[in-house]
């Protein structure tokens, strides 16, 4: 089924609740409301594997119908839909550029790429004040965008008790982020185009809701965005946490998760020694080092660590 634009799937959904007015037996119609519902509203191809009937819950009853595979159907879909977002901003601020396909323009670009991506997210899952970023860019034109940005990078950068007290508000509520991801104040922004603030601002700010995108798969934008290897094969591979769980598990996860129950649960041992040997096992998880060489399209790079931490 090929997807449905927002203005198709509302009709869908006044189609849907025009032919379910005044009708429907729970006992005889419950199972046909749900499949309209899932295949010609949702969109859903396999609603015969996907749908479970009259479940039993962990409690007495059932449940009408469950959908286990739910929360991995609509963040595999909410991520290829960013990717997708996020893929044509790089087009079309690479085609900005300057010698775009210089060594320094393709990494100040993915570098670009890299901090709007986590600027859309963090306003979205709590981490800035919602819609912090939307807020602040929203009222700036498109020929204003690259400076506005490059205001915004050095104030990501810049710890609270370092700032400038007269910044205006939009500005001043924007954290401070250590790391390094904003320290290169010399990474190039080319200029932005109407349509590339459209983008921007309405599409992958405003519209996309960055918080149900699980981290675990921004591996997999980056690598569809940010290689041209990749990029130019087809975009990016979606592993859901189910199959990333089958990798990691086996080999390392097992074994901590079981040494850390030990601990929890080891007989006769007083408070202070339980804290210590909490303590030991914290500073040995500290000191644990990783090399993940999965292939991209198996495992998206930096999905499967981002999900055992």
């Amino acid at each position: 089924m090929a997807e449905m634009t927002h203005v198709q799937r509302v009709s869908a959904a006044r189609d849907f609740a025009e032919r379910w007015k005044d009708r429907g037996a729970e006992k005889s119609d419950t199972q046909q409301f749900w499949i309209d519902l899932c295949s010609n509203v949702l969109g859903m191809e396999d609603q015969t594997t996907a749908l479970h009937f009259e479940s039993r819950t962990t409690v007495a009853g059932w449940i009408d119908v469950a959908v286990p595979d739910a929360k991995t159907f609509l963040e595999q879909k909410a991520s290829l839909q960013a990717g997708e977002l996020i893929g044509k901003l790089y087009k079309l601020l690479h085609e900005q550029n300057v010698g775009p396909d210089s060594a320094a323009s393709q990494h100040a670009l993915n570098v670009l790429c890299v901090r709007l991506m986590f600027c859309l997210f963090a306003e979205d899952a709590g981490i800035f004040l919602k819609n912090a970023v939307l807020n602040y860019l929203a009222p700036v034109n498109a020929p204003a965008m690259r400076l506005a940005l490059k205001r915004l990078f050095k104030q990501l950068d810049t710890p609270m008790d370092l700032r400038d007290p007269y910044d205006e508000q939009a500005l001043a509520v924007i954290p401070y982020v250590n790391g390094g991801l904003f320290t290169d104040a010399n990474v190039e922004i080319p200029n932005f185009a109407d349509e590339i603030r459209e983008l921007l601002i309405t599409e992958l700010s405003a519209d996309t809701e960055w918080s149900q995108i699980s981290p675990t798969i921004f591996g997999g934008i980056f690598e569809s965005t940010l290689n041209p290897e990749t990029r130019h094969a087809g975009g990016m591979h979606y592993t859901s946490p189910e199959n990333i769980h089958k990798v990691i598990d086996p080999l390392f996860l097992n074994a901590l998760t079981d040494e850390l129950a030990s601990i929890i649960n080891e007989p006769g041992v007083g408070a202070v020694k339980r804290r210590n040997n909490l303590k030991r096992y914290h500073d040995k998880l500290a000191g644990l080092t990783f090399f993940e060489a999965f292939n991209p399209t198996w495992v998206q790079n930096g999905g499967a660590l981002a999900l055992a931490t």
